[in-house]
């Protein structure tokens, strides 16, 4: 029984270790417009060389130019609130003894 109970202990942790170590895009502030960056292929940006305000050149840790990201615009950014504010529901199981 407690064999059970110490492998779903061990996945809860494998499972939020190897989450960690994933890096995603989140929405940044430059210059008053709201960018999606810090991703593996954003994890460097320039604003220097853009063809406009509301673009950006986006380059990995090695300084390899990945892109183009634009601003995102009022209701992108509130989506993305909305989402990344909502309760998220993990089903756990819990192992039942007879």
């Amino acid at each position: 029984m407690k064999l059970n109970t110490l492998k779903v202990i061990i996945l809860i942790f494998v499972v939020s270790v190897l989450t960690g170590c994933v890096s995603t895009a989140r929405p940044y502030a430059i210059s008053g417009k709201y960018y999606m960056i810090g991703d593996s292929n954003c994890e460097k940006y320039s604003t220097k060389w853009s063809l406009t305000g509301s673009y950006i050149n986006c380059f990995t840790l090695g300084e390899k130019p990945t892109g183009y990201r634009k601003s995102m615009s009022d209701e992108e950014l509130q989506n993305y609130i909305d989402k990344a504010t909502k309760p998220v529901f993990l089903p756990i199981f819990i192992p039942t003894y007879r």
